[in-house]
């Protein structure tokens, strides 16, 4: 919707202002469709920003055509169910998401003013915050929490002050693009926001390919082009430069062994999927076999390693082997040290009770204080 924006207040064809136009009317209406805050919440700032760079009556008429686009959105979301029953999505109740949200924040702060100035260590925020949440009512509602919705607060309850300095630095590098001379200024800051907003109140960007690619290209538009030599000093440049060619191939190769590895972490990804829906059962019964058909196991490790762990409880129920059990016990007692599952909980307190080990109690308890209304952990 920014983008649309920034393209209706800009362009001066006809053809391209009704196209824009147009993007200005659905987008907005999605977006209340959507019910999205963080969505919602960054068109609002792209809009407060970008809105005054324009003449007046652009403004105006960009701004009537957004409020009829989000009208129109909220107008079917509310009447819409009672017009065409099940093909408008439900109204949501954002209260518990609002209370989750708060209740991770609060955890969040508490560990972060543990280690304010070195931070909690790298890869430790999950294990902590289960850690934490054992004893701070209600605990883990979803399975796990890996990450705090908030990128800023993440840098800084693992990497401590040294990672949120690196952040602003970041910040402050793209503010001097979109700031500078050649830059988009104002309208560049209103581009970036949405993105922003989300990776501060939703997801971290490096789990949305989508969003990443996008930060690229508006950071590409919205700040200076790269301005090439003229041809005869790009030729001294080049002969100068005795090591050009190797490093034109060494880019080239590196390029290709990448493109050829993550196409083989593709087919990796979707033998384990194959896997993983038949219940893990052709891992259980011929691991060699499945092991020998993923062309790149390297890239999926550590899927891998859970999925060939679990598969031990499998096989055991139709060999009755106690050396499976022993190498789940062994992996999963390690695993729970860094994550939080609940279906590791539940197999090995199963087994701690069924061996009778003095594990049992301790299991249950953690269990209980992380997922307090999960019947599998009633302690007593």
């Amino acid at each position: 919707m920014a983008c649309a924006l920034w393209l209706f207040l800009q362009t001066v064809r006809r053809r391209n202002s009704a196209l824009s136009a147009l993007a200005l009317f659905v987008l907005p209406a999605m977006l209340a469709l959507r019910q999205s805050r963080a969505g919602s919440l960054g068109a609002l700032l792209a809009a407060a920003l970008i809105l005054p760079t324009a003449r007046k009556r652009q403004a105006s008429i960009a701004l009537v055509i957004v409020a009829a686009g989000a009208g129109m959105g909220l107008l079917w979301l509310y009447a819409g169910s009672y017009l065409l029953p099940g093909f408008v999505p439900p109204v949501i109740d954002k209260a518990s998401s609002t209370h989750s949200r708060l209740y991770m924040l609060k955890l969040t702060w508490q560990l972060i003013m543990q280690h304010p100035v070195v931070g909690n260590g790298y890869g430790g925020f999950e294990a902590l915050f289960g850690q934490l949440a054992q004893s701070i009512p209600p605990g883990l509602e979803a399975a796990t929490v890996k990450y705090p919705h908030n990128e800023l607060l993440f840098a800084w309850v693992e990497g401590g002050i040294c990672a949120v300095v690196g952040m602003l630095l970041m910040i402050a590098g793209v503010l001097t693009r979109l700031l500078s001379r050649e830059g988009a200024g104002l309208c560049g800051i209103g581009l970036l926001l949405p993105l922003a907003v989300h990776i501060n109140l939703e997801y971290p960007l490096y789990q949305s390919t989508t969003h990443s690619l996008t930060l690229i290209v508006l950071l590409a538009i919205s700040g200076p082009g790269v301005k090439r030599l003229p041809m005869y000093k790009r030729v001294a440049v080049q002969r100068r430069n005795l090591t050009g060619t190797a490093w034109r191939w060494l880019t080239v190769i590196i390029a290709a062994g990448s493109v050829i590895f993550m196409i083989t972490a593709l087919q990796t990804q979707q033998q384990l999927t194959l896997v993983e829906q038949q219940g893990l059962q052709p891992l259980a019964d011929h691991e060699r076999q499945v092991l020998a058909s993923l062309a790149n196991p390297w890239s999926q490790s550590s899927r891998l390693d859970f999925d060939r762990h679990v598969a031990l409880l499998l096989r055991f129920n139709h060999t009755r082997d106690l050396a499976q059990l022993a190498a789940f016990r062994r992996w999963g007692l390690r695993y729970i040290q860094t994550h939080n599952d609940p279906a590791v909980y539940a197999s090995l307190l199963t087994i701690a009770r069924a061996q009778q080990l003095p594990e049992a109690a301790r299991l249950c308890q953690e269990a209980h204080g992380r997922w307090l209304r999960d019947p599998r952990f009633v302690c007593g």
